[in-house]
């Protein structure tokens, strides 16, 4: 069956040329039209797996920083409330006085332990508002957290019968 050929006949200007033009070129050319989609879905198919991967390394970096921000910010709270206990300690001792601490201590303990709390969007119905809980991330070690700021800021402050100490004065104003 050998290979087959078109004549066609090409007027340009004055010259009469003809050309021959062979069907096996242009099955290849169908076949690199193919091949040429194939890669271009090959390469369409490796963007949107590195857009995908893109995103997954930057939600994971997000969730790792937030992470070590909390791990931080816990373990400087901690220390801070450590701190006070020796403060407090220190001055029953030799003094044998109470430590209260001063209204914008009491401020900073409660916000950092605020912003270790995440608050989560509680569903309401259509015709109540939406209410926010607020929910403590570790339990257990938060729960201890709370419980050294009453103890060490919030009691001593309210018991006091000075006035100025009070811890809530800063918050009503």
């Amino acid at each position: 069956m050998g290979v087959k050929s078109v004549s066609t006949v090409m007027k340009s200007g004055l010259d009469n040329t003809t050309n021959t033009v062979n069907l096996s070129s242009i099955n290849k050319k169908i076949s690199v039209v193919e091949i040429a989609n194939t890669q271009r879905q090959q390469r369409l198919e490796a963007q949107s797996q590195t857009r995908a991967c893109t995103k997954i390394q930057s939600l994971y970096r997000a969730h790792r920083s937030n992470s070590l921000l909390f791990n931080d910010q816990t373990a400087l709270l901690t220390i801070r409330l450590q701190d006070l206990s020796t403060l407090r300690g220190i001055l029953k001792e030799k003094a044998n006085t109470n430590y209260i601490p001063p209204p914008a201590t009491c401020t900073a303990l409660c916000q950092q332990i605020v912003f270790l709390s995440q608050s989560i969007r509680y569903k309401a119905n259509p015709n109540q508002n939406c209410e926010i809980y607020t929910k403590l991330r570790d339990t257990e070690r938060d729960s201890k957290l709370v419980q050294q700021i009453y103890d060490l800021v919030l009691i001593p402050g309210l018991s006091s019968p000075d006035e100025n100490v009070n811890p809530f004065v800063v918050w009503i104003q």
